[in-house]
């Protein structure tokens, strides 16, 4: 028997009472109920304790991405046949109602969370690519951000949001990939400016589509809540990736300090460095 009361923030209930097996007739009752509220994990886990003494304390997890129960104190076997017992426990509809708990509390962090917040690491050649001008998605960075899904003549749609971060670009360009009942693979993509509220398909991956259909499906649905969505994730990725850039040059000293005021600034920006970091 599995219970739980995770949608109200007073008295959160999760409690197992384990029917069959080794354990049977074992009652559980968690304590310290914690979500992995980290913005820019893509983990689904749930952690909680059995509530008792510090030093005996066991804490578990439940991922509502794999529907496993885990042992998260025993690194070398988390997955103990306790944990397994209480997994038994817990049936489809409960970890359905669990994953929308999760995916409504992490996605709507990812919406809000303002960019000094999130401790996001650009790897050097992530960065040397958004100065060539790849664009990057914003479910890479917040990976439980809302997405845009949307069925076509029954065919289920995703559409995902991707933005150029280049510190020397202030276009107002979204660049939407579009993924066909959840295949791994891109079937096309299209290009919207939310200032000049122009659209294009840009490339189409997949021939067995209709482009054009798809485009003016998701115009027809989206367009509203894109003119406000897209300028709001754009500056927030901007953000996070200058704050990004601001850290790594505290952490590594400036290898030409003698850099003239009038020269282009080390950071990147396009602008001259007494305008920059030298003002």
């Amino acid at each position: 028997m599995f219970k739980h009361k995770l949608n109200t923030p007073e008295n959160p209930i999760l409690e197992f009472q384990i029917e069959s097996g080794k354990y049977e007739g074992y009652s559980f009752k968690a304590k310290d109920i914690s979500p992995c509220m980290e913005p820019t994990c893509d983990c689904g886990n749930i952690y909680f304790s059995d509530g008792l003494d510090a030093k005996t304390r066991k804490v578990y997890t439940l991922d509502v991405n794999s529907n496993r129960v885990s042992d998260y104190s025993n690194e070398k076997n988390p997955h103990t046949d306790f944990a397994k017992a209480l997994e038994n426990e817990i049936k489809e509809d409960d970890w359905t109602q669990l994953y929308e708990f999760f995916f409504n509390l992490k996605s709507s962090l990812c919406e809000f969370i303002e960019p000094k917040d999130v401790n996001y690491e650009f790897s050097k050649q992530g960065i040397k690519d958004i100065k060539e001008g790849f664009v990057v998605g914003n479910s890479s960075i917040l990976p439980w951000s809302l997405t845009f899904p949307m069925n076509i003549e029954g065919v289920e749609y995703d559409v995902e949001d991707f933005y150029c971060l280049n510190p020397t670009c202030n276009c107002k360009d979204v660049v939407f990939f579009v993924r066909k009942d959840e295949a791994d693979k891109f079937c096309m993509s299209f290009l919207h400016n939310y200032k000049t509220k122009t659209w294009e398909i840009e490339e189409i991956y997949d021939n067995t589509i209709n482009p054009n259909q798809i485009l003016e499906a998701f115009k027809e649905k989206r367009t509203d809540l894109i003119a406000q969505v897209a300028p709001l994730r754009h500056e927030k990725l901007r953000q996070i990736l200058k704050n990004d850039l601001a850290k790594k040059l505290e952490e590594e000293p400036i290898s030409n300090p003698t850099i003239g005021r009038n020269d282009l600034c080390f950071c990147g920006s396009g602008k001259k460095y007494k305008k920059c970091h030298g003002a």
